[in-house]
């Protein structure tokens, strides 16, 4: 193990991560013998002393007392304290799930030294969590090492903890708020209604089917709703066409808000019997078609096995 820092030093260090403490931040002196917090030091300027004063004073009192001084003390002055035990704390931040504890017994001022001094502590805190932290802490060493040419940094703690580790427990905080949020944002919407999967077919008869935006539209619906059939164009128009009853009736509800003259929708209606071969989601029946004759309407449908449908509606009777 290397040997320790002097105690000024340690102090010297130790005072300048307490003045970069901000809002929030907390610096917390640990008892070798039981690690109960029994000092902390928040945000520069402020500090709480928690000990009880009418006992012998610990180590922890000490630490208290020598970080609390307004001027750094050299080892002259510390002569009475040559028996203190290196410093030992806990570095936190409000709402973090993380913390950072700090045993300077192993610290001897240089950079490959911190990284086994340093323990990640937290509530339920899981092992690829740890890893993960650990991670941070080699990479904020690599940061702290290369910040000046690659020359020795003179306090590779105090910048680990002010420029790595404490920005990165606040990063943690504001995460885990975006996740929350975004969490309860999904809850609050409405779950979209799944498309209903019985299947609906439909047939509409016009006047005439000549408009090429009327056809381009019918094309481009097919594909936009998921739903398979055909147009009969010129005159008289016919629509026939199939999917779920979801996709059918916007189907349905967009055809008719189209300009048409005698529009007629002849029926709207779930398949007798889904099963059928090319009745179920349009085995036999693809795509988007156009035919150009009656007598193809009257094939397909036919093809089908769906030829009622045209025949009990009148379309094809005497025609070609």
């Amino acid at each position: 193990m290397p040997a320790p820092l002097s105690l000024s030093r340690q102090v010297e260090e130790l005072t300048l991560i307490r003045c970069s403490l901000l809002p929030g931040e907390h610096l917390t002196f640990l008892d070798f013998s039981s690690d109960l917090r029994l000092g902390t030091f928040t945000s520069r300027n402020s500090a709480e002393h928690t000990s009880d004063t009418s006992e012998a004073e610990t180590d922890v009192d000490k630490w208290e007392r020598l970080i609390s001084a307004d001027s750094i003390l050299d080892d002259d002055q510390l002569n009475d304290l040559l028996m203190l035990s290196p410093a030992k704390f806990r570095l936190a931040v409000d709402g973090a799930k993380v913390a950072f504890e700090v045993d300077c017994q192993g610290y001897d001022g240089e950079c490959r030294s911190v990284n086994e001094c340093i323990a990640i502590s937290g509530d339920n805190l899981s092992r690829a969590m740890q890893e993960w932290w650990r991670e941070r802490i080699k990479e904020g060493l690599d940061g702290v090492e290369n910040e000046d040419g690659g020359g020795a940094p003179e306090y590779p703690l105090y910048q680990l903890l002010s420029l790595y580790l404490l920005p990165l427990l606040h990063q943690s905080i504001d995460d885990e708020i975006e996740e929350a949020a975004s969490q309860h944002s999904q809850s609050a919407q409405p779950q979209k209604s799944q498309p209903s999967q019985e299947i609906y077919h439909v047939l509409f008869t016009s006047h005439h089917l000549v408009s090429s935006t009327k056809r381009r539209n019918l094309q481009s619906w097919s594909s936009d709703l998921k739903i398979v059939g055909f147009a009969k164009i010129g005159y008289p128009g016919v629509i026939y066409s199939q999917g779920s009853k979801d996709d059918i009736e916007e189907f349905v509800g967009n055809v008719k808000a189209m300009q048409w003259k005698a529009l007629k929708v002849r029926f709207v209606e779930p398949l007798e019997d889904p099963s059928e071969p090319g009745a179920s989601g349009g085995v036999n029946l693809r795509g988007w078609n156009e035919f150009e004759k009656v007598g193809q309407v009257v094939e397909e449908m036919r093809r089908l096995g769906r030829g009622k449908y045209v025949t009990e509606m009148g379309i094809g009777g005497g025609s070609d």
